[in-house]
């Protein structure tokens, strides 16, 4: 326990300091910033990659808010996003995050990320608490940092911090949450695996469950655990519109799906995004 609580003073200490010499800043100065403004979700599902295009034409104009995982993938094809999130404390994640291509990227990070992640990314940082418990815990010392809900994936938490940010209009691409054509990721994902159709009928690690396109497609436990979280946030986020438009995958209840175009044509956004810092 107290070297729990040794820890946990070290962590507001470090964070300190980061905001200090740095610059760097809480998520809660972005509360509702970005209200009536679309954003785009970006996650590293296998179709990602046909929505690349696009992405690097309207970048400018909308918000986009991409999973760290997705850096390597949208860097090869001139994409920047505004945000990057970044949730996991194993420094494993950095894999993902070597580039020497940022420019604008804001790292959306937790408190408990890797503390190489937060180290090395060369732009500027907003942190935010894991739990609003922590959050209140240390605002005498720290200040108020924010908290959203993190479901568990990355993409979950780029959900809940679109929320956070005051977006309504939200468009998901790469949110496959399942083995598109067998592949589990987007081309450029590190651990990108491939898998055959057979092996996964014979695997009880993998299910079936409707697709995107009225089929049904293979994904696992830990995938379906997402889109299940996406499903229950929705049935009470009614003030939301979440479009479906990865175009593969598994199907979202309570998203609209369409293709992401025809997003863009509806949501069509003519000035550069500003993002403060």
């Amino acid at each position: 326990m107290i070297d729990g609580i040794a820890t946990c003073f070290k962590m507001a200490e470090t964070l300190h300091d980061l905001k200090q010499i740095s610059g760097n800043s809480y998520l809660s100065s972005y509360k509702d910033h970005f209200k009536g403004k679309p954003a785009i979700l970006i996650a590293a599902g296998p179709s990602l990659k046909k929505q690349l295009p696009l992405l690097q034409q309207v970048q400018d104009q909308y918000i986009l808010i991409a999973a760290g995982q997705t850096i390597k993938t949208l860097h090869a094809h001139g994409i920047h996003p505004h945000f990057v999130v970044a949730a996991d404390p194993q420094d494993a994640l950095q894999k993902y995050f070597d580039s020497d291509q940022f420019t604008r990227e804001i790292l959306l990070c937790l408190t408990v990320c890797s503390a190489e992640v937060v180290k090395r990314f060369p732009g500027h940082k907003v942190f935010f608490q894991y739990t609003p418990k922590i959050d209140q815990a240390l605002s005498d010392t720290l200040g108020t940092m924010g908290t959203v809900s993190l479901g568990g994936s990355v993409a979950n938490v780029s959900y809940s911090l679109a929320r956070y940010f005051g977006i309504e209009d939200i468009a998901l691409v790469g949110q496959d949450l399942a083995f598109t054509n067998g592949e589990s990721h987007t081309d450029g994902y590190v651990n990108k695996k491939i898998l055959a159709e057979n092996d996964m009928a014979s695997n009880t690690r993998y299910r079936k469950v409707p697709g995107y396109y009225g089929d049904m497609v293979y994904t696992n436990r830990q995938m379906d655990t997402y889109r299940n979280w996406f499903e229950l946030v929705l049935e009470k986020d009614k003030q939301v519109k979440l479009y479906n438009c990865t175009e593969g995958g598994a199907k979202i209840n309570g998203t609209l799906q369409m293709p992401f175009a025809d997003f863009l044509g509806q949501q069509m956004q003519t000035e550069a995004v500003s993002i403060p810092t």
